[in-house]
């Protein structure tokens, strides 16, 4: 056994390059000149007359939300529920529809299959503001074509997906078509804030029916090109699973005083000591189910000693985790992550303070709770001058269960990519951010959060950053995307 693991100690040294390369980071190959990211030859159906045009009027709305308290302009949501409901008028008149305020809107569309569980498709029409307007190719809240792209805040994050699930629906309806099972489709006006208004109100609402669902389907994972060093094709990162996410505040006290004449014990240097244990004491990696299905799915493309590592992970998990963990992103894979991100202590340079705070942002893995999470800062840092307690109550989510890569839902993303995408390779992902998905929990088992949108590296920046935009073909993959998943009964 140590001759053995003595190899695989120096082959793991040989490839760690290769590895490192191999798992899941922004792509580093841009999109060809229509955003298409080498998909593959697919016969997508055309966009139907107007779409560009209506998804550049949802982007022309600025539906921004701020966490200060009134200072979103619900104006603005009302105004694209209106839209929404005259520029699809064959869903508003034909679907069941139920109005939350401003922040919510939930259409049910009856299948043809009453046996089947039906199915609810997530989206949010709420935005991040858009910074340095002047940097933009095309203003903001334009909604311009040009291109081949249509471009604003909103067209990738998250209105695409909106605009897509109802092109898709109000198609079907011109056609006669049925869904073959019921499909929701919820979308939250304040998913950018916690989704506490829009998405937990609808959840609820939809508990309270007695409603349950065979699957749902939300943002949170794309589809990357350039991401595995040995893998030619673009990657389907489908979404099983979503990190938890909280706040703690760390808060340290001490004798305040003139800088002057410090003591030996300050609330500062008290702060300082538990942020650096806490950062240095870092939460132990685990290979979850979702990274296990990813190097499972990977590993057919991979050459010999990265395949060597990933197929036995019974015997190589301390090397596989030990290079996981040299990368920021591949670290938070693994383990639950702790980022120090405010700080905050006397008012004035030459001033002791008496109390001074740290915040510190953690994403919980799955397969741990909030509650351990905090057990196991305070039992790392708290003392009889520090304490940690959770900092926004009202918050928090924990980490969402892992959803199956056999479950219907699953396997319908992955049969309808072999038609519309046709090069791409589908994996089961970790999603470290915060979606609406988290607030549907309760009644539902599965979880998939995937979009059929080509992303580079250059278009990850574009997401809550300078010029967002989707090409006309990623749009046109959108919409037949859905069409065909409501098409879906049984595979």
């Amino acid at each position: 056994m140590i001759v053995l693991w003595i190899i695989l100690g120096a082959l793991a040294l040989v490839i760690l390059a290769t590895v490192a390369r191999a798992l899941p980071k922004a792509p580093s190959r841009s999109a060809g000149p229509s955003g298409d990211a080498g998909f593959g030859p697919a016969a997508l159906p055309a966009l139907p007359e107007g779409a560009a045009e209506r998804l550049g009027e949802a982007i022309r709305i600025p539906t921004v939300t701020y966490a200060q308290e009134g200072k979103t302009d619900l104006s603005r949501h009302r105004q694209f529920i209106e839209f929404v409901k005259s520029r699809y008028p064959l869903s508003a008149g034909k679907l069941l529809v139920k109005e939350f305020g401003p922040m919510g809107l939930l259409y049910v569309f009856p299948g043809s299959d009453p046996s089947l569980k039906p199915a609810l498709y997530l989206a949010h029409f709420d935005v991040v503001p858009a910074d340095n307007v002047a940097e933009w190719t095309h203003p903001p809240f334009s909604g311009v074509t040009a291109d081949g792209f249509v471009w604003g805040r909103g067209s990738l994050d998250d209105k695409i997906l909106l605009v897509s699930i109802l092109e898709a629906a109000e198609a079907m309806l011109a056609s006669g078509e049925s869904p073959v099972r019921t499909s929701y489709f919820a979308f939250g006006g304040d998913e950018e804030i916690g989704g506490t208004e829009g998405a937990r109100v609808i959840a609820a609402y939809l508990k309270d029916q007695g409603v349950g669902f065979e699957y749902v389907i939300d943002e949170g994972s794309v589809v990357a090109e350039g991401m595995l060093a040995f893998l030619k094709s673009p990657v389907a990162l489908i979404g099983i699973s979503e990190k938890g996410h909280v706040d703690f505040r760390i808060t340290a006290r001490g004798a305040g005083g003139h800088a002057s004449m410090p003591p030996a014990k300050t609330a500062v240097g008290e702060l300082s000591r538990a942020i650096d244990r806490l950062v240095n004491h870092p939460f132990p990696a685990r290979l979850t189910y979702t990274v296990k299905g990813f190097f499972a799915a990977v590993s057919p493309y991979a050459g010999f000693g990265v395949r060597l590592l990933f197929r036995n992970l019974w015997l190589t998990s301390p090397l596989v985790k030990a290079v996981l963990s040299k990368g920021s992103t591949t670290n938070a894979m693994i383990r639950t992550s702790v980022a120090p991100t405010m700080l905050s202590g006397s008012d004035k340079e030459n001033v002791l303070p008496e109390v001074a705070t740290a915040n510190v942002n953690v994403r919980v893995l799955p397969g741990e709770t909030i509650a351990g999470t905090l057990g196991r800062i305070r039992s790392l840092v708290a003392s009889d001058s520090v304490s940690v307690e959770i900092a926004w109550p009202e918050d928090v989510a924990e980490p969402q269960r892992e959803s199956p890569t056999d479950g219907f839902g699953y396997r319908a993303i992955v049969a309808i990519l072999e038609d519309i995408a046709p090069r791409a390779v589908a994996v089961p992902f970790l999603v470290m951010a915060a979606t609406d998905s988290d607030h549907y929990a309760p009644i539902t088992d599965t979880t998939y959060r995937f979009m059929p949108v080509a992303m580079s590296d250059r278009d990850l920046a574009r997401l809550h950053g300078t010029d967002e935009r989707v090409s006309l073909e990623d749009f046109a993959r959108c919409v037949a995307f859905y069409r065909r998943l409501f098409t879906l009964g049984k595979l």
